[in-house]
């Protein structure tokens, strides 16, 4: 396959967005955004904006925090890292912001969900 015809696969439709989800999923502390993964696809934000609600039923910014939620369940086992370590290291860039987001997707803040761990 030459590369130009893997950038028209990857460039557009679903091909593109199991790529970009794919890489969410697997690296969600990385500094994603949709403006930059749109550019990386060469499609417009609100192309890739519609084409990313189609397949997932959400909006990308919606699924990029559910990884990084979900991601950070795990780094949040680790005693040695504080709350505000946690959230950098899931890519949050405000401590504040990762437990407002933390407690409306779980119920609990970080700290209570760590503490939850502890006891079960």
């Amino acid at each position: 396959m030459t590369p130009t015809r893997t950038r028209s696969k990857v460039s557009g439709g679903a091909s593109a967005i199991n790529v970009i989800s794919e890489l969410v999923a697997s690296k969600p502390y990385l500094p994603f955004n949709l403006r930059t993964v749109s550019a990386a696809i060469q499609i417009s934000s609100n192309h890739f904006s519609h084409l990313f609600h189609k397949q997932h039923k959400v909006c990308f910014s919606e699924y990029l925090t559910e990884q990084r939620l979900n991601y950070s369940k795990n780094l949040l086992k680790d005693l040695a890292l504080n709350i505000a370590e946690v959230a950098l290291k899931s890519g949050f860039h405000d401590a504040g912001y990762f437990t407002r987001r933390f407690k409306q997707k779980t119920g609990l803040t970080p700290r209570e969900w760590r503490l939850k761990l502890e006891r079960d």
